[in-house]
């Protein structure tokens, strides 16, 4: 796109040429180059590091553990591998946490059904 500006186009008709649109092209320009780090499912220090985290905040599940790392620690790491990355299943609900939501069956613990009225 630059080196068509520098032959002279106008930024319409480069956008035009290239087929994007001249406000996406404006924000191309203004954003900040990320360097995306995919490790490895298995990286032992991003586990080391969601561990660390999810021991230190126990109330907090994967969003929030997810969020701190992202913005208050700069990874850039996907939401879902926060998730799995939780061999305890803590993050999940699986370690017996009670989510508020009803069981499996679909009906809450201590729950008695409404009687069946017989004529």
């Amino acid at each position: 796109m630059e080196s068509l500006q520098q032959a002279g186009w106008t930024v319409a008709a480069a956008c035009r040429l290239v087929g994007v649109s001249r406000s996406g092209q404006y924000a191309a320009q203004r954003a900040c180059p990320v360097t995306k780090v995919e490790p490895e499912s298995t990286d032992p220090a991003l586990l080391a590091r969601i561990r660390a985290v999810t021991e230190a905040h126990l109330f907090w599940g994967y969003r929030r553990v997810w969020a701190w790392l992202r913005y208050r620690e700069g990874l850039v790491v996907n939401k879902k591998r926060v998730d799995s990355a939780d061999a305890g299943g803590r993050l999940d609900g699986q370690a017996g946490a009670a989510s508020g939501d009803a069981d499996a069956q679909g009906e809450a613990e201590g729950h008695v059904p409404p009687a069946i009225l017989v004529d």
